[in-house]
């Protein structure tokens, strides 16, 4: 958080944007290194370690970071001093329920690819949301 807030006192508001720009780089060195093992799986003579994949979680952390820390502050700046409390608790709660939102659907899709038997039960494919009684309880539907 050191480095986050050093970058955001020289450079503003446009560290988000820095931020954003690293996440997209790690994703892309991400996607490279899983094609990388993907290559060497295949045997296309390329070397397929999983050591291609550490990178691209760092440089995307990376960013993230660089994004979350100045963030606060930049909602926060607009805020009545009276709200300060209302609106951070707001951003944090969008920030939780984001997270929780991007891991459930990132589940949905990969259990949904490999055939998982409750993506089975639900009757959908893995790019479409199935109802909520499904994903919770596992049940097929009526």
């Amino acid at each position: 958080m050191a480095v986050a807030g050093a970058v955001a006192q020289r450079l503003g508001r446009q560290t988000v944007a820095l931020g954003a720009v690293a996440m997209i780089v790690g994703l892309l060195l991400l996607d490279f290194g899983v094609g990388r093992i993907a290559a060497g799986a295949a045997g296309a003579g390329s070397h397929g370690s999983v050591l291609w994949l550490v990178p691209g979680p760092i440089v995307d952390r990376a960013g993230m970071g660089l994004i979350i820390t100045p963030l606060t502050s930049l909602v926060l700046a607009r805020v009545a001093p009276h709200h300060a409390g209302t609106a951070s608790g707001v951003l944090s709660m969008i920030i939780q329920l984001g997270g929780a939102l991007g891991v459930a659907l990132i589940g949905l899709i990969f259990y949904g690819a490999i055939g998982h038997p409750t993506a089975a039960r639900c009757g959908r494919s893995a790019t479409a949301l199935p109802p909520v009684h499904c994903s919770w309880s596992g049940s097929p539907p009526r």
